[in-house]
């Protein structure tokens, strides 16, 4: 069941029994709307500083996950983790390189395990992960354990093949990409909507700096536009 903060709804309450129980002027100055608003944002970034959640960003291979999470950590003031560069680390190789020499399910049994160590490190983080990562069950138990909540970025195919282009030094994209691409993502995507909590467009025409303010926005964590 997909699921948003109450906190907006709390304040909006509290305020309300504010103005009945503090009636006065104050209430009717020009800006106070204004000054308000800032009220639930500043509470929920110090929920989050206080209290650990990892917003796991998913969607397909190109969707833009990484230039949008490290935007949106920047602007949340919280780390940003890529866990394909994690997983480079641990193995001391290139993902192409894992694919090719030790094949795809050694690469996911490797993918769960720096997922789950990336999920109980303390304090809240933005974690951009690789395409097939929450596809996996074993990924997706982990990730039912944990403070998480999976944020798919949801982005058309033509915009991720103009975006990646033809050589994409992808392994599941190897030969044919363009049809290989039209297959996968076909099957993806319906399991991608199935697994997230939350659903943001990165198809627009305003970028990722944009579809990063959307996402904060939709977090309870910022103003749209802000």
């Amino acid at each position: 069941a997909r699921v948003q903060s109450g906190l907006r709804m709390l304040f909006e309450q509290a305020l309300e029994a504010q103005k009945i129980w503090n009636p006065g002027p104050f209430w009717n100055e020009p800006d106070v709307r204004a000054r308000l608003a800032k009220i639930p944002v500043g509470l929920s970034r110090e929920l989050l500083r206080q209290n650990t959640v990892k917003y796991l960003l998913t969607g397909f291979m190109g969707s833009g996950k990484s230039t949008v999470g490290r935007i949106a950590a920047e602007k949340l003031g919280i780390p940003f983790v890529d866990l394909d560069d994690r997983i480079r680390m641990a193995a001391g190789k290139s993902i192409p390189d894992l694919f090719s020499q030790d094949g795809e399910p050694a690469f996911r049994r490797m993918e769960t395990r720096v997922l789950e160590e990336t999920l109980r490190e303390p304090g809240s983080a933005l974690v951009a992960t690789g395409g097939g990562a929450l596809l996996q069950d074993a990924s997706m138990a982990v990730v039912e354990d944990a403070p998480a909540l999976v944020v798919l970025l949801d982005t058309r195919l033509e915009s991720i093949l103009r975006r990646v282009g033809r050589k994409t030094g992808r392994p599941l994209l190897d030969g044919d990409a363009r049809d290989k691409a039209d297959l996968l993502y076909s099957q993806r995507m319906p399991e991608y909507l199935a697994r997230a909590d939350l659903v943001i467009d990165n198809t627009g025409p305003n970028g990722a700096g944009e579809t990063a303010r959307e996402l904060i926005a939709a977090l309870g964590c910022g103003e749209e536009g802000e």
